[in-house]
C-alpha cells in the first residue's frame, strides 16, 4: 500500500511539473515580443 501510495504521489509531483511548465510555455508564447 505504502509502495503504491509513493508511486501515486510521484506521478502526482510529475503531472505538476508538466502543468507548471506547460503554464510556462503558454505565458512565453503568448507574451508580447519584446
Amino acid at each position: 500500500f505504502a509502495k503504491l501510495h509513493s508511486e501515486k504521489a510521484k506521478d502526482l509531483a510529475r503531472d505538476e511539473e508538466n502543468v507548471k511548465r506547460k503554464h510556462e510555455l503558454e505565458s512565453l508564447c503568448t507574451a508580447p515580443p519584446l
